[in-house]
């Protein structure tokens, strides 16, 4: 006696494959969680962002924050000055210097020629 074919009962979810474990997972809540969790993070950090830039904006017009560019620039300029007066003291105080005998008279005379630079740096 023959039997029919019949094919073996296997219970299968409808993704595909007869072992169990095979295919296409199910869609679980987690992942639509998880990307809803993500989503509303990223609105956060971009409106975070936002509101960084306009308090940066505001401070600006309002003169609190300065162009860097504009600092340095200055910086150095200034720097340039300072520099220029000091350098031209050795210049100038050398004759005189070169006379003096007392070491208390040329301490004097060379600290007077830096308060001299520095007053005429001072705004």
């Amino acid at each position: 006696m023959q039997l029919p074919n019949k094919k073996p009962t296997t219970k299968s979810t409808g993704h595909g494959g007869a072992r169990a474990g095979a295919g296409r997972k199910p869609k679980s809540n987690d992942d639509d969680d998880d990307h809803y969790v993500r989503l509303a993070k990223a609105r956060a950090d971009h409106e975070e962002e936002k509101a960084a830039i306009a308090r940066m904006d505001r401070l600006e017009r309002e003169a609190s924050l300065v162009d860097a560019a504009e600092v340095e620039q200055h910086f150095t300029e200034i720097a340039a000055r300072v520099k220029a007066k000091l350098l031209a003291i050795p210049v100038k105080l050398a004759p005189q210097v070169v006379a003096i005998t007392d070491i208390g008279e040329a301490d004097a005379m060379i600290k007077a020629a830096i308060y001299e630079a520095l007053r005429e740096l001072a705004p």
